[in-house]
């Protein structure tokens, strides 16, 4: 962040930092570490701030759900105990994430006109090889069964889910480019020049999207490790991310995203510690 103050901060009147992690303490670390900068806006926030202060800017949209109560709210908790418990073939919880991450979460689920993908599409090898949804065609017919009688259950009881929270502010957020150029302007949370994220392996397809929203292709600094996945119902690869940016970038392919840079020195414990491990 402070490389980009220096590069951009000085040149560009505009120019914003926004850092984000899923942890309040984190955020808090990284701002007084890092600091504020009178060249810059610079924010630190965790993503449930960032969607609560986008709901509350961004035009209505008609025909677009734009009000979500926690007392509709389906989390893994809920759907264990009313959709499916886990006493099946399958564990409850590779069945929500697969829910999560592909049928509703994946980049080919928001491109859909209902924003989730078809039976046919999850099956096909060609859209989720084993590489990257690793569970066998068996598994895969259960986990859409279930899925049929989730949405069911959604639409049944007026209840959403964090994907759909997303697509909603996807949706109003590109809308709101046409209709509302304005609030993109000056010290806005609809638009930042950099965008950080830490903790990305957190994060789904759908949700990564929005920050590329955010902050437009190339902007993006993401950093994390797919072993430390902590929020329930991800299936995270850093090729995934990249899948994103083509979507995004077009035909402008300058801006897709690196392959990601592996840190090989380890910050965090030291060398007796690691030893230990091996």
């Amino acid at each position: 962040m402070e490389h980009d103050r220096q590069k951009f901060g000085k040149k560009e009147p505009e120019f914003s930092q926004l850092f984000v992690a899923r942890s309040p303490r984190l955020c808090r670390y990284v701002e007084n570490n890092i600091g504020t900068t009178n060249v810059s806006i610079s924010k630190f926030t965790t993503f449930n701030k960032v969607i609560e202060q986008l709901e509350k800017v961004l035009p209505k949209v008609k025909s677009v759900r734009d009000e979500f109560p926690d007392g509709q709210l389906m989390n893994f908790s809920k759907f264990k105990r009313e959709i499916y418990d886990g006493s099946g073939d399958v564990d409850a919880l590779i069945v929500w994430t697969n829910i999560r991450s592909f049928i509703k979460g994946s980049i080919e689920a928001l491109k859909n006109p209902n924003c989730f993908i078809a039976e046919e599409e999850f099956f096909s090898h060609e859209h989720f090889g084993k590489k990257r949804c690793r569970f066998s065609m068996e598994q895969r017919r259960f986990v859409y069964k279930v899925f049929v009688k989730y949405q069911g259950k959604m639409k049944e009881h007026d209840l959403w889910d964090n994907c759909d929270r997303i697509v909603s502010l996807i949706q109003r957020l590109q809308s709101a480019k046409t209709t509302d150029p304005l609030i993109f302007q000056g010290d806005s949370w609809c638009k930042w020049s950099k965008i950080y994220v830490d903790e990305v392996q957190d994060y789904t397809q759908g949700e990564c999207l929005l920050f590329f929203h955010l902050s437009g292709a190339g902007n993006l600094f993401l950093a994390g490790d797919p072993a430390q996945n902590v929020v329930r119902g991800v299936e995270f690869r850093f090729e995934d991310i990249r899948s994103v940016g083509y979507h995004v970038a077009g035909n402008k392919r300058d801006l897709i995203p690196q392959k990601p840079k592996i840190v090989n020195v380890n910050f965090r414990s030291h060398a007796g510690i690691l030893g230990c491990g091996e």
